[in-house]
């Protein structure tokens, strides 16, 4: 199998990203909203009344990315005022640096 550029840390990172993405888009169809920044998108796996998770077979832990590091969130995103904000602060764990990987 062939890497990603980036290592196995970010090969992770940007499959967990699109993972939590489905979430995302499947708490938006049942609810007609993203999650709030004050919910997070940890919300998407939490069982609800009457329903299961939005992601019904979560991994381990995939609420952090491939250094261990939970993901950020943002509604509304700054980004992407009309949706959310979803990213990793990359390997060397800051904000606003070239190894981040965004969703945007």
């Amino acid at each position: 199998m062939v890497v990603a550029q980036g290592g196995i840390e970010s090969f992770t990172t940007r499959a967990k990203l699109k993972g939590i993405e489905v979430g995302i888009g499947a708490f938006h169809l049942a609810n007609g909203r993203y999650p709030t920044t004050a919910e997070g998108f940890e919300i998407i796996y939490t069982k609800h009344k009457n329903r299961s998770s939005f992601l019904t077979q979560p991994e381990q832990d995939p609420t952090k990315d491939g250094w261990g590091r939970r993901f950020s969130y943002e509604w509304p995103g700054t980004h992407n005022p009309k949706t959310y904000d979803l990213w990793s602060r990359g390997e060397d764990g800051e904000d606003g640096t070239e190894d981040d990987i965004t969703n945007w």
